[in-house]
């Protein structure tokens, strides 16, 4: 039987039971990590930072690969908390459970305010009878 390649999640390595093609949520498993809550990528070695998504149902052939396999899980929570810090955005390996937002209603814009009632005109004084000088 060929030799197969060891896997390591965040620098640690999994333990496969011998499995020569292992799904990645199945490593991500055996890894102790819940795959619906993670971001899965994978490195290119172990001083990789960023790597590249990878999808839960895609298959690792460990009989093919000719160096140790690095993936990295990152919690959804942290790759939400900072999505373009790993060089773009998370894959779509899981459902966003994001509820959309809220948004407050705001109130309708009012137009000018209305003029104040016109001031009544003035009433002319009244006009006195003229006083006769004898």
């Amino acid at each position: 039987m060929a030799e197969l390649a060891p896997v390591f999640v965040n620098a640690s390595r999994v333990s496969l039971g011998g499995e020569p093609k292992p799904k990645v949520s199945k490593i991500v498993k055996a890894a102790g990590k819940n795959p619906e809550t993670v971001h899965v990528r994978r490195l290119r070695d172990k001083n990789d930072a960023e790597g590249t998504p990878v999808q839960l149902a895609e298959v690792i052939d460990r009989t093919q690969e000719t160096n140790p396999v690095f993936l990295k899980c990152i919690e959804e929570a942290k790759a939400r908390q900072a999505p373009g810090a790993l060089g773009g955005p998370p894959p779509p390996n899981t459902v966003p459970d994001e509820q959309p937002s809220i948004q407050q209603a705001t109130p309708p814009a009012r137009g000018p305010e209305p003029a104040p009632p016109p001031m009544p005109e003035p009433s002319p004084e009244p006009t006195r009878p003229k006083e006769e000088n004898p």
